[in-house]
């Protein structure tokens, strides 16, 4: 599942929550003494929206009296519209909060028969835009004066407003109270204008609408310029947000809490409820906390509540804690069991009162999936079929059962296993770095918990790594099918290793039609096999070692994953699960050469910044980023295959994306190879070369260089992503840089992710001796003997490097079961190269 919004705003909730004081106290002051111009984020502010800036000006000098004397500070000039300001302060999550502001407006544009503009709020410290506590302003009847209003959370239309008018290029003291109330739906707010006394007067408005929920806390406060026709102009100054009205005013709210007053302390500002190791709860699962608390000069016992909004999911056995347990210290117990699920977020607050203190709140925070346990693979398969997509997404799978990996590899950085049992099969995908673990074929897990994804088929997403496998280098037999069986069990067999025996291959291309030569990853070739009358089309998953060959006229057999839900796609893992004689007169697994071009792996980091668009932000122009130049673009975030962002380019004339890898940044090396990968989604296709590519090497004294893998068109099958992959040579030249470009024509619409420029290294290989390495290797009859000279852990690699195996040695001689093929054996001292005959 992605990680929603939901968590970046309670870490940062929980970076601002501090334990709540017993006194009254001042959370925050600013007199705005800026630089003169254009208000930048400084000083703990952020701007949360584009537009023109508030202005710092040194006149006028806002003051009212026992609150902000003659000359001190500078004023915020308010336009007709633009950018607004937000500041967070300590969250407070029971009592109330006040926030003061001088304003002194020349002219107020909403006309009194309308809702008016607010100029001032309040707002959870998640700086969302759930505000509260909303400060209004809006003409009089006849239009020389104004009125001013509050909201407790929604808009002007539900604003109770003053009765008084008050005049116009007069400066008045803002006051807006929001009291945070035990209880669900009753949070209240209040409005002072132009108070004389530092002690709480009567408000001159109040507002309790409950057309929304309460704020689950108080930690911001913002300066709005709103909409150009109805925002009050002129200048605001002198801010101030205190837990107490006294602690607003000059020498106020600031004394020390005297030492004999009651005190408690505790061990958490707030709690974040979870599953170990992920960000969610269960439906049915108890997750008991603690809370330590240690209190000093109590009169009484300290008394322990629930605000109650989660209907019971929270509760505590400890209503109660002595005085006497309370001042040497003591754990308080929770207990969280969820019983509904939750589309955001759950949320509740615990209660920590006594007598002579302000109550203390703690707020908890929770997000709820429900969880189905299934016995195997066909009933996860078949209960998931029962949910809607909504219920889908807030539900998790545990298979209680045993799996067995049938392929795994990696792609752009997340692993992916294959896993089937007796009643069917399953593809999960490691997304966002979740499965760390590297399985392998033949290993059986248990246990195993996801949630679920469809697009173009169910498969599973991981909350967490699966650990450890329950045993390792099981055997994986395929189910011998015809094609026809396949495609009549379909369902049976979607995610499962298969084998279908004697086909012929058929290779298509969109231009010509039927071909009667190809290899493996073409892009524009379409490979199916064919038996009969039935066929099945070739899936190429990433990694395979038989990529780059030739398509060979038939097949003994072929062994693949079945990888569509209609039984017409199969997928082989490797070399060897292809049983037929190639025309270079190689057999299945024959060992490539690692130092030909084409047969390197990848290594090191990605070249490119933020590969994957996830820093994009809305522009007048379209969208914007540090890193790549684009035109045309917008921000995607449906359709993605790494991270939340991908980018989608409307082709109208100049749409193009690029990037420079500088000189500066990474040193290039002549005849260094790298592999350029572009992962790209057509939604509408112009009818050819929809992409076209046009890259190049800059530098000093670049020689000519072949640039045809740099600049060409491709297409690709509309509605499906697809990936090109380019090698490319550094030419001979100084102080090298790379220029990558892609540019859409007009008519066509393409999305792109996840790209990546990595450097290619051939494998460094050879027999090794025991003296010398610790391992030798050789194979007899289909099995690999290993010889060790000590207990180690090796690892088996096909030839691109993707793990196939990893086994246990002791000492002495150990076999491991492998399919014909050659393999990278890692163990002693390096490296090595095997073949399986």
């Amino acid at each position: 599942m992605k990680k929603t919004l939901l968590f970046k705003q309670l870490v940062l909730a929980a970076v601002l929550a501090v334990p709540l004081a017993g006194n009254g106290q001042r959370l925050l002051e600013d007199n705005f003494n800026y630089a003169d111009g254009a208000f930048t984020a400084q000083n703990g502010w952020e701007i949360p929206n584009s537009g023109n800036a508030l202005n710092v000006v040194s006149t006028p000098q806002l003051a009212y009296a026992n609150y902000q004397e003659e000359g001190i500070g500078k004023s915020l000039q308010l336009g007709k519209s633009g950018q607004d300001i937000i500041k967070g302060f300590t969250a407070q999550t029971i009592g109330s909060i006040y926030a003061a502001l001088l304003v002194n407006f020349s002219e107020v544009q909403s006309p009194f028969e309308q809702s008016g503009e607010y100029f001032l709020h309040l707002g959870e410290s998640s700086l969302s835009s759930y505000f509260g506590g909303r400060a209004f302003a809006k003409q009089s009847s006849d239009g020389t004066k104004m009125h001013f209003g509050v909201s407790k959370v929604s808009t002007g239309a539900s604003a109770e407003w003053t009765t008084t008018e008050y005049a116009l290029n007069e400066t008045h003291l803002v006051v807006v109270k929001y009291t945070i109330a035990a209880g669900a739906g009753n949070d209240e707010v209040a409005l002072f204008i132009d108070p004389t006394s530092t002690t709480e007067p009567t408000p001159d408005a109040v507002s309790s609408d409950n057309s929304k929920d309460d704020l689950v806390d108080i930690g911001a406060v913002g300066i709005r310029q709103g909409t150009s026709t109805r925002t009050p102009l002129g200048y605001v100054g002198a801010l101030r947000v205190s837990t107490t009205w006294a602690g607003l005013f000059n020498g106020e709210g600031e004394e020390p809490e005297p030492s004999e007053e009651p005190k408690i302390t505790l061990d958490k500002t707030y709690v974040m409820v979870q599953e170990e190791g992920e960000y969610n709860v269960y439906i049915g699962r108890e997750y008991p906390f603690t809370l330590n608390l240690k209190a000093a000069n109590l009169t009484g016992d300290v008394t322990v509540s629930i605000k109650g909004t989660s209907n019971g999911q929270l509760t505590t056995s400890t209503p109660t804690v002595s005085k006497e347990d309370a001042e040497v210290g003591t754990d308080i117990p929770f207990v969280l069991k969820p019983n509904t699920t939750d589309w955001d977020y759950a949320g509740d607050s615990i209660f920590i009162s006594t007598d002579g203190l302000e109550t203390l709140g703690i707020p908890v925070y929770w997000q709820t999936y429900d969880l189905i346990e299934a016995s195997n693979i066909q009933t996860l398969r078949s209960e998931r079929a029962k949910l809607t997509e909504d219920e889908a997404y807030m539900t998790a799978f545990v298979i209680t059962g045993e799996v067995l990996v049938s392929h795994a590899y990696e792609d752009n950085g997340d692993k992916t296993i294959y896993v089937q049992d007796a009643t069917g099969g399953l593809k999960i995908v490691g997304k966002w770095g979740s499965i760390t673990t590297d399985y392998a074929v033949g290993d059986k897990l248990a246990n195993i918990l996801m949630m679920t994804e469809d697009y173009s088929g169910i498969y599973g997403v991981p909350t967490k790594d699966f650990g450890a496998p329950v045993s390792s280098g099981n055997e994986v037999t395929p189910a011998t099918l015809t094609l026809a069986e396949l495609a009549t069990n379909a369902a049976r067999y979607n995610g499962c290793l298969v084998k279908v025996e004697d086909v012929t291959f058929e290779m298509k291309t969109n231009e010509t039609g039927i071909v009667t030569e190809g290899k493996f990853g073409d892009e524009d070739l379409f490979i199916s096999i064919k038996q009969g009358d039935n066929s099945a089309t070739i899936n190429e998953l990433p990694g395979a070692d038989f990529i780059g060959k030739d398509v060979p006229e038939s097949a003994r057999s072929i062994i693949g994953i079945s990888t569509s839900a209609a039984g017409t796609a199969v997928a082989p893992r490797n070399l060897a699960d292809i049983d037929a004689d190639f025309d270079s007169g190689e057999d299945p697994g024959t060992d490539p050469d690692p130092d030909e071009p084409g047969n390197e792996v990848e290594v090191g980091d990605n070249l490119f910044l933020d590969p994957s668009f996830e820093n994009g932000r809305s522009s007048i122009l379209g969208v914007s980023f540090d890193d790549w130049s684009v035109t045309g673009g917008a921000l995607e975030n449906t359709l993605v295959t790494d991270g939340e962002t991908a980018l989608r380019i409307t082709g109208s004339g100049n749409a193009k994306i690029g990037q420079e890898i500088s000189a500066l940044a990474h040193t290039f090396t002549t005849g260094e190879a790298y592999a350029l990968t572009i992962n790209y989604y057509v939604v509408k296709t112009q009818g050819d070369n929809d992409i076209q590519m046009n890259c190049t090497w800059g530098g000093v004294d670049v020689e000519a260089y072949d640039t045809a893998p740099l600049t060409q068109g491709f297409t690709g099958a509309v509605g499906t992503w697809e990936s090109k992959r380019v090698r490319v040579v550094v030419p001979t030249g100084r102080q090298m840089r790379f220029q990558f470009g892609l540019k859409v024509p007009k008519g066509a619409e393409v999305i792109f992710d996840n790209f990546s420029f990595r450097k290619l290294e051939a494998i460094t290989t050879g027999i090794a001796t025991p003296t010398d390495n610790g391992l030798v290797a050789w194979s007899e009859g289909g099995v690999l003997y290993l010889g060790s000279d000590r207990v180690q852990m090796v690892n088996v690699y096909s030839l691109n490097g993707v793990l196939v195996n990893r086994a246990n040695l002791s000492a002495g001689v150990n076999t491991l079961a492998l399919p014909a093929g050659a393999y990278l054996l890692q163990g002693g001292n390096g490296v090595q190269k095997v073949l399986v005959k």
